[in-house]
């Protein structure tokens, strides 16, 4: 499996990854004041400016890194005897839900993408939900969770945009594009276990992305490493490349198992 399992996988310069490592494992979700302001978050979800026309060919990740992730994840499904039946939150356009959704039909497998937005121009269906929502109405008979590079936020650009709040909303009473986000993996993971708690059946989390750092919450990293109920299974290195916006970074898929 080489570089492919296990919490501390290092890749290209292990000083550098090592560094970074380091950095994600001290940082914490202050989940306690996260839950405090829930519905204030949940109600900006619902104030996002749409972004129904966004161009298919500008996806938020590289298409050669999409195509190599969900390989990585259709083959390890594949290989692993287990009939995916996914709900992914925060597709998105679709355009890299739409790569994995050919590969698992193959073997049987399901998709649901699932969307705030609810783009017009999609390859895929999209049904158009918050995460939580999504959560309650195709939980149940879904098996997997997918977060595919979910949008970065953390505790500190909250308060910057409630610091100066009316710099974040445009003349339609929208926010603007950068407060995206929002917690989003967190409240749909922590959605995903409470119900995983009450079916007895092994679930599955797939994450791709710089998991806590340029993808997702910051502290997510801890907060899944460290969990008491479930566990990183494989992790699966994609692409240590400068990304669509001329980082450094690297992108990883992370499977957690209940």
């Amino acid at each position: 499996m080489g570089n492919e399992l296990g919490a501390g996988s290092l890749f290209n310069n292990p000083m550098i990854a090592n560094a970074f490592e380091l950095m994600r494992m001290n940082e914490n979700i202050h989940v306690e004041r996260l839950e405090q302001m829930h519905e204030r978050i949940r109600q900006r979800w619902h104030r996002m400016e749409p972004f129904t026309n966004r161009d298919l060919e500008n996806p938020t990740v590289e298409l050669k890194f999409a195509r190599k992730a969900m390989k990585k994840i259709s083959i390890f499904f594949r290989n692993s005897h287990i009939i995916p039946r996914i709900l992914e939150v925060g597709s998105g356009n679709c355009v890299a839900s739409a790569m994995l959704y050919k590969r698992i039909i193959k073997f049987g497998g399901k998709l649901t993408a699932t969307d705030l937005y609810g783009y017009m121009h999609t390859p895929i269906p999209e049904v158009k939900c918050d995460c939580e929502e999504a959560i309650k109405r195709f939980g149940e008979s879904s098996n997997i969770l997918l977060l595919f590079s979910p949008t970065p936020t953390s505790m500190e650009k909250i308060v910057t945009i409630d610091y100066d709040v009316d710099k974040y909303i445009n003349e339609n009473g929208y926010y603007v594009p950068d407060c995206c986000g929002w917690f989003m993996d967190y409240f749909a993971i922590k959605a995903w276990i409470e119900l995983c708690q009450q079916i007895h059946e092994k679930r599955y989390i797939v994450f791709f992305g710089e998991l806590g750092g340029s993808d997702g919450t910051t502290g997510m990293y801890t907060f899944m490493l460290e969990h008491p109920y479930w566990k990183l299974i494989r992790r699966m290195h994609v692409s240590s490349e400068p990304d669509m916006f001329g980082g450094n970074c690297v992108k990883e898929v992370f499977i957690f198992e209940n």
